[in-house]
């Protein structure tokens, strides 16, 4: 799983692997303002926790995600970046071994991202050996990243990790392995769940509030399946709707996973209660094993 044209200044490995400092920099980039920074407060408070300052809120990060590490280490993937002899997290995600009923039985529910992930806090029972998905919480990239130094798309290489790690297809694997580094640890874990036949993101209808703002008529499902028909269609601005549309889903987490080839498997209304940018909406998607990844 190694090539010569290896990019040696970039590296996949798992949360567990890093140290703490790195674990506290991976933390700062999940609550960030422009991915969960507005969210994060109030469901601690949910929970019963009060982290006052930045500090007390990338600590709590952290230790969630130790949790996570200790229920499914394969789950929690870090693109790091080498500046002057020290890695540092790009980017980062969170996930889970489970199957199709453990899933789709939260769709129904309020809040359906805290009840599956327990408000942040992987329960055991979530994690199904045998199950047949792997659920994606979110990937998360830093804002700041010095996009002329690494000219990269952090996400696609994280997704690319979740892809290696899931569905072990040799193509895939020689790709990835062309264009970033392989821990250890993430080459170990290749292959280990046969069973998995779908990457199930998990997301967010992030823009959908802006959007809503402008044309109110416009329900979650239909912000989603235009923001569909946006990724098969070229982005023609035709009309105010459509220039819109392409403004607000730039950074939409659905329209990166759905031109990247998922399918929406459902709408869910009450996904995230909190996440008033999203006017609580999300969407389960699917990529299959049987694409070309």
């Amino acid at each position: 799983m190694t090539h010569n044209n290896v990019n040696l200044q970039l590296r996949l490995a798992l949360h567990s692997e890093l140290d703490q400092q790195q674990q506290l920099q991976a933390a700062a980039i999940y609550h960030h303002q422009r991915n969960w920074g507005c969210i994060i407060p109030v469901e601690y408070h949910e929970r019963g926790k009060k982290p006052y300052t930045i500090e007390e809120r990338t600590e709590m990060i952290r230790k969630d995600a130790n949790q996570r590490d200790q229920i499914f280490p394969l789950g929690q993937l870090v693109l790091l970046g080498k500046e002057e002899e020290c890695w540092k997290p790009l980017g980062s995600i969170h996930t889970v071994v489970s199957d199709k009923n453990r899933v789709q039985e939260t769709f129904a529910q309020k809040d359906t991202w805290n009840v599956f992930t327990n408000y942040g806090q992987l329960a055991p029972e979530t994690y199904i050996p045998t199950g047949n998905r792997w659920v994606c919480f979110a990937i998360q990239t830093d804002p700041d990243i010095d996009r002329k130094r690494w000219r990269i798309k952090p996400a696609d290489l994280i997704l690319g990790g979740v892809k290696t790690l899931a569905f072990a297809q040799e193509l895939g694997i020689q790709k990835l392995s062309t264009e970033v580094e392989l821990s250890e640890e993430i080459k170990k874990g290749v292959g280990q769940h046969q069973t998995v036949m779908y990457i199930n993101p998990l997301t967010r209808l992030s823009g959908y509030g802006r959007f809503v703002e402008k044309f109110p008529e416009i329900t979650g499902s239909d912000y989603a399946r235009n923001i569909e028909q946006l990724v098969l269609r070229p982005e023609e601005k035709h009309n105010d709707f459509d220039a819109t549309l392409v403004e607000v889903a730039k950074h939409c987490s659905l329209r990166f996973h759905l031109s990247r080839g998922a399918r929406i498997e459902q709408v869910i209304a009450d996904f995230r209660v909190h996440d008033w940018a999203s006017r609580s909406y999300g969407a389960s998607v699917l990529y299959s094993r049987q694409e070309k990844n």
